[in-house]
């Protein structure tokens, strides 16, 4: 939370690095959805609904399995604007660390810099 609350104050959002906004429709962005960004942070829910029904309260832990998926999902939404919203499409597509990219970039009034340490 320090560290957006960071980003946001040195100045660094840049709302047009956003646009053009699904220029060529939803087809690709879906495409993208179920072929990579689905399988990879979300499989884990997968797997752990193998043991749900050995619980002693199932039903609420498929509601805690759900709220933790759909925060996770939120937070990778937020994270993911912000990069690019900072380093623009092309350097978050490239770094391989986008997010501590956009820390490095961090610049708050000449004194608070290189804050990469610290993330």
């Amino acid at each position: 939370v320090g560290g957006f609350i960071l980003i946001i104050s040195s100045g660094l959002i840049e709302i047009k690095n956003l646009q053009p906004i699904l220029e060529e429709g939803l087809f690709p962005v879906l495409k993208v959805v179920f072929t990579q960004t689905l399988y990879f942070p979300f499989t884990e829910v997968i797997v752990f609904t193998m043991i749900l029904p050995y619980l002693n309260n199932p039903k609420k832990a498929k509601v805690t399995m759900l709220c933790a998926s759909g925060l996770s999902g939120i937070n990778l939404i937020i994270t993911m604007l912000i990069n690019v919203c900072v380093l623009g499409v092309d350097l978050t597509a490239r770094s391989q660390y986008p997010l501590l990219s956009t820390v490095e970039s961090i610049q708050v009034a000449n004194f608070l810099e290189r804050l990469d340490v610290f993330f």
